[in-house]
């Protein structure tokens, strides 16, 4: 117990001690709760869990005049789908599906986005 500066004590403001306690609680969350009558705090949804990398996929596509190209990068794995991004030539991208969805590969790019992309011949090469 004690009487810290502004919670009660003996100078002008106040002139009874208010015994503030002062010590840490010593026992468990479930005790504390108990002690307090407060109930558990839910917990928030779970993290899903990451899928495992299977390997990656280069970034091969090319221009109609060859040069160094760019791949679209899709939320969903369907050609309908609106793409998001552009994913450019030698990028190396994580495999999260061992084979192609719909001709998508299921991929996780370097800053950890996940999608899909084409996984034409022409346009990914695995490595």
């Amino acid at each position: 117990m004690g009487d810290g500066e502004f919670y009660g004590g003996n100078y002008a403001k106040h002139t009874d001690q208010t015994g503030l306690d002062m010590n840490v609680f010593n026992g468990t969350t479930e005790q504390f709760n108990a002690y307090f009558g407060l109930s558990e705090q839910p917990q928030g949804p779970e993290e899903p869990d990451e899928p495992e990398p299977l390997g990656q996929v280069r970034v091969i596509a090319r221009q109609a005049n060859g040069e160094k190209g760019w791949l679209f990068f899709r939320d969903e794995p369907s050609f309908d789908y609106p793409e998001v991004l552009a994913v450019g030539y030698g990028v190396v991208l994580q495999l999260l599906e061992s084979e192609p969805i719909n001709g998508l590969w299921h991929v996780k790019t370097p800053r950890g986005r996940v999608g899909y992309v084409s996984a034409g011949k022409a346009y990914t090469e695995r490595i």
